[in-house]
């Protein structure tokens, strides 16, 4: 096992490695408006992605609209 990996595996064993915010994602209940085949996944405060088609959205005013 290499080094840079051995580290890291420590560190997620100590709990001390944190993704950054906006490097986070979540998987949502919302169904995809295209291909109504996956979730969404919220990759930000407005944007969203489905992880089967690709398809990117953003939210305005509380609709989904295709990006």
């Amino acid at each position: 096992m290499g080094k840079m990996k051995e580290v890291f595996m420590k560190m997620i064993e100590q709990e001390s490695f944190n993704i950054p915010e906006e490097y986070s994602f979540y998987k949502t209940e919302v169904l995809c408006p295209n291909c109504n085949k996956s979730n969404l996944i919220q990759v930000s405060k407005n944007d969203y992605t489905c992880d089967k088609c690709a398809q990117n959205f953003i939210l305005v005013e509380n609709s989904l609209k295709f990006k």
